[in-house]
C-alpha cells in the first residue's frame, strides 16, 4: 500500500512538472513541435520504399504505395507538360490573333488639304506710303465670321495698339486690288482688280463672277466689310450686347464670303527680287469724326481752364479781354487745322 501511494504521488508530480514546462514554453515552439510530430518522417518513408523484399509490414507498404502513386502521377504530369504548354501557347496565340486589340491605334488616311491664301494689305507708317502684307490662311477657317475676325486681328496687329487707340484714321472697308512686287519685300497696290477665271493660281467660287459682283462693286460690298469688321468681337461684356444683336443678322455657319475671295494656291515669295503680279484685298481708312472732335476739344481745354481761373480764382473778375486771349488763339489754330483736314481730299479714303 505504501508503494502504491508513493508511485501515485510521483506520477502526479511528473504530470504537474510537464504542465509547468509546457506552460513556460513559447506558443510558437509548441506549434512547431506539433507540426513536426504530425508530419511523417521522410527518412522512414524512403526506408520503407527501398526496404528488403521480405519485409511486408503494413505501414511501409502503405507508405510505398502512396509514394509510387505520387511518383507515377508526377511522371505522367511531367510527360504531358510540354504538350500542355504547347496547347496553352497555341490558345494564347489564337486569342491574340482572333480578338482585336482595342488599344491599337487605328491609322486613317485623311484627304490632302488644299492650301489657300488671301493677301491682306494695310498702309503703315506715320506719313503713309509703306505697305504691309499679311497672309490669311483660309483653309484653316470654317465659317465667314472666323474670316472677318481674323481680318480684324491682322489689321490691328499691322497698325499696332497705340495707333489703334489714338489715331483718327479708322477702318472703313476693303477693296479687291492688283499688286505688283518689284523687289524683295517691296510691293505696290496698282489698280482695283480681280483675277480672271482662267488663272490657274487662284481659286474662287462662283467662277465666273457675275458682272455686278466684280470690283469695284463686289463681290463683298463696302458696307458689309464695315459692318462685319466692327461686330467681330469675342468678348462677353455687357457693353457688347449691341454687337451681339448685330452679329445675329448673319448666318454664323455661312461660307459664301470665304469661297468668293481670290485665294492663291501658293504663297508669293516676298524675299526674292523677281517681279510678280498677285491679287488680294486692301484696307481703306477714313477719318473718324469723333476722334477729330475729341482732339479739337483737347486742344482748346487749356484756354477754357485759363479763362475761368483768370476771372474767378485769380482776382480779375472784370478783365474779360485778357482772360479770352489764350482761348481765342487755340480756337483759331483749331479752325485752321480743321480747314486743312477738309481740303485734304485723301482724307475720304486713305490709300490711293
Amino acid at each position: 500500500m505504501g508503494i502504491s501511494l508513493w508511485s501515485m504521488r510521483a506520477y502526479r508530480r511528473t504530470i504537474s512538472d510537464c504542465g509547468q514546462i509546457a506552460h513556460n514554453l513559447p506558443r510558437r515552439t509548441i506549434i512547431r513541435a506539433r507540426s513536426a510530430l504530425a508530419r511523417p518522417n521522410s527518412l522512414d518513408q524512403s526506408a520503407a520504399v527501398t526496404g528488403a523484399p521480405g519485409q511486408s509490414a503494413q505501414a511501409p507498404g502503405i507508405v510505398s504505395t502512396g509514394t509510387q502513386s505520387s511518383t507515377s502521377e508526377s511522371t505522367i504530369s511531367g510527360s504531358h507538360s510540354p504538350s500542355t504548354s504547347q496547347q496553352s501557347s497555341s490558345s494564347t496565340l489564337q486569342t491574340k490573333l482572333g480578338k482585336p486589340d482595342n488599344h491599337a491605334k487605328v491609322t486613317t488616311t485623311q484627304p490632302p488639304i488644299n492650301l489657300r491664301y488671301v493677301y491682306f494689305c494695310t498702309e503703315s507708317g506715320l506719313s503713309g506710303g509703306t505697305f504691309k502684307y499679311s497672309v490669311i490662311k483660309t483653309h484653316l477657317l470654317e465659317h465667314d465670321p472666323q474670316f472677318f475676325q481674323k481680318l480684324k486681328e491682322e489689321y490691328i496687329a499691322s497698325r499696332g495698339r497705340i495707333r489703334e487707340w489714338f489715331s483718327w484714321w479708322r477702318y472703313d472697308h476693303c477693296e479687291f486690288y492688283q499688286f505688283q512686287k518689284f523687289a524683295s519685300e517691296l510691293s505696290e497696290p496698282v489698280v482695283v482688280g480681280f483675277p480672271s477665271e482662267t488663272d490657274p493660281d487662284y481659286d474662287f467660287q462662283p467662277s465666273p463672277l457675275k458682272p455686278h459682283s466684280r470690283p469695284p462693286y463686289g463681290p463683298i460690298w463696302k458696307s458689309e466689310y464695315r459692318h462685319r469688321f466692327y461686330t467681330s468681337c469675342t468678348s462677353c461684356h455687357s457693353w457688347h450686347i449691341l454687337h451681339q444683336q448685330r452679329k445675329n443678322a448673319y448666318n454664323q455657319a455661312d461660307t459664301s464670303r470665304i469661297r468668293v475671295l481670290p485665294k492663291r494656291k501658293q504663297e508669293v515669295d516676298m524675299t526674292d527680287s523677281e517681279s510678280e503680279v498677285f491679287w488680294g484685298i486692301i484696307a481703306r481708312e477714313r477719318r473718324g469724326f469723333a476722334w477729330v472732335l475729341a482732339y479739337g476739344c483737347l486742344a482748346n481745354a487749356p484756354g477754357v481752364v485759363f479763362f475761368f481761373l483768370w476771372l474767378f480764382s485769380w482776382g480779375h473778375a472784370s478783365d474779360l479781354q485778357n482772360a479770352a486771349i489764350p482761348l481765342t488763339i487755340s480756337m483759331c489754330l483749331t479752325l485752321t487745322f480743321a480747314t486743312v483736314l477738309y481740303e485734304d481730299r485723301r482724307g475720304d479714303a486713305r490709300v490711293r
